[in-house]
């Protein structure tokens, strides 16, 4: 016996009879019931149970897995465990029960340690059942490579200053000048003036 692909899961009612004659050939007959459980097979896609090439010490980083029940049963209890070293998720994530033909996301996010640097390696595990509470497990290796942060330095008033206009010196010694020209040039031509006028009334 052979269940076709479309049966339902649970339990069918099998019709069983006999019939048989005996040494006379009298005709007898007899029947009776069996019950068979029909199943059908989970089948679970997954897909972004990856992670980036390269991480920052201390940044978090969020990983997303989007889950596909491609079989024709429903998906139970599904969760996804991070096991990646130098790299903290928090504990397992509840996806929940996914149905046929239907499709579920489950997202973590991931702590990098700060003493951790360089390439790390770990593990992805997406873990359900099926009708009858059989576990299922998919694990998925990944890595990626941890890079040191960069502290950067607050800058001071000046160096921001010096920042917005490089020239600023150039401007400074151009006002000097101008301003000492002023300071030289303003007495000059008073006392230039006074000397003219005293020059005149001699005349």
């Amino acid at each position: 016996l052979k269940a076709i692909n479309t049966a339902t899961i649970g339990q069918h009612d099998l019709q069983i009879t006999a019939e048989y004659e005996d040494k006379n050939f009298g005709s007898y007959s007899s029947s009776d019931t069996v019950r068979i459980d029909v199943k059908q097979s989970v089948k679970l896609r997954y897909s972004g149970a990856i992670l980036p090439k390269k991480v920052i010490q201390g940044d978090t980083q969020t990983v997303t897995v989007d889950l596909m029940n491609t079989g024709k049963s429903t998906i139970y209890n599904c969760t996804l465990d991070f096991d990646i070293d130098g790299m903290q998720s928090g504990g397992s994530v509840f996806v929940g029960n996914i149905e046929p033909a239907t499709n579920a996301q489950g997202s973590a996010n991931l702590r990098v340690d700060s003493d951790a640097l360089g390439e790390v390696t770990g593990k992805i595990t997406i873990t359900y059942e099926d009708d009858y509470g059989k576990e299922y497990k998919k694990t998925v290796d990944v890595s990626t490579v941890i890079e040191e942060k960069v502290e950067q330095v607050a800058t001071t008033t000046e160096d921001e200053k010096e920042k917005k206009n490089p020239l600023w010196w150039l401007f400074m010694l151009i006002g000097a000048i101008i301003g000492g020209a002023l300071g030289f040039g303003i007495p000059y031509a008073i006392h230039s003036n006074k000397q003219r006028k005293e020059d005149e009334k001699r005349l």
